[in-house]
């Protein structure tokens, strides 16, 4: 979220106002707008290291500077219910036991097919000779998003969200490196009663060393951790582990990348007519990262 390929719209003294953006994924797909606030540019930070761009985005959070509109949607988690509403033989004939499916496997660990959300904070780059400056980006600030519809089981269910977070993401792109990470804290509230309110923490960071061997565990591997606590009691509602495993392919413009890991959810998610006793569910995503 918040990167893509963009275009933009330039107000005086070439300050952009308006940048359009999109992100085109199977698991991920988003446009968006960003709006600046302000007649300066975006501060470039030139060559620093990871932990001084978290450093210049705290000091600058007081003063948000940034909008952005975006509207996103997830194609293989809809497909998944798509395919057991609308194909259910075939569903069913993917099945490995009682617990797992196949396609609930590929498709696991998005909750709704789709939301809008609104993004206030800051916004920094820095330099890079060779990426494409959209992609040396910092951000820092809080994130609205709203959906009408929660996905469970592959099932769409009926449910009015808000989720506001706070959270810092950005990516560095060098030569023969990139990272990205992201950290993020929230809550997440629904009015559908059979769905628990939520707060939760999240830990991703990614990255890809094209000069280093695929199978490096620091060097061309990702992690993300995500715990989950109900806002009633403060109870365990879901935890999630994966691992990402980057493959460079050689003379290539992109990266194969395997997610594999899993994702506990605790009899305090749902209430009846939801109700679901503590699931262990194996995730496994496919992709190609350009």
């Amino acid at each position: 979220m918040l990167c893509g390929m963009s275009s933009a719209v330039l107000a005086d003294d070439n300050v952009d106002k308006v940048t359009f953006e999109h992100e085109v994924d199977a698991y991920y797909s988003s446009v968006g707008v960003y709006i600046n606030l302000t007649d300066e540019p975006i501060p470039d930070l030139g060559d620093v290291s990871e932990r001084n761009i978290y450093q210049d985005l705290l000091f600058r959070s007081h003063k948000p500077r940034f909008l952005l509109f975006e509207a996103s949607v997830y194609p293989m988690p809809v497909l998944g219910a798509y395919l057991k509403k609308h194909q259910r033989p075939f569903y069913d004939q993917t099945s490995i036991s009682d617990e797992q499916n196949l396609v609930k496997i590929l498709t696991a660990g998005f909750e709704e097919p789709y939301a809008l959300s609104m993004f206030m904070g800051n916004v920094v780059t820095y330099g890079s000779e060779i990426a494409e400056g959209y992609r040396n980006k910092g951000f820092m600030g809080y994130l609205l998003s709203y959906g009408d519809t929660h996905i469970v089981n592959n099932e769409f269910v009926q449910d009015n969200w808000w989720e506001l977070e706070w959270k810092i993401k950005g990516s560095i792109v060098k030569e023969s490196r990139n990272l990205e990470w992201s950290f993020r804290i929230g809550g997440k509230w629904h009015d559908n009663p059979a769905i628990t309110d939520a707060t939760y923490v999240g830990i991703r960071r990614d990255q890809i060393r094209t000069d280093k061997s695929w199978l490096s565990f620091i060097d061309n591997s990702g992690v993300d951790f995500y715990l989950e606590f109900a806002q009633d009691g403060f109870t365990p509602t879901q935890q999630r582990a994966l691992l990402f495993k980057n493959i460079p392919v050689s003379n290539a413009s992109y990266v194969v990348r395997l997610n594999v890991g899993l994702i506990r959810t605790t009899d305090r998610r749902y209430s009846a007519p939801l109700t679901e006793d503590t699931s262990l569910q194996i995730v496994i995503t496919p992709s190609i990262k350009f």
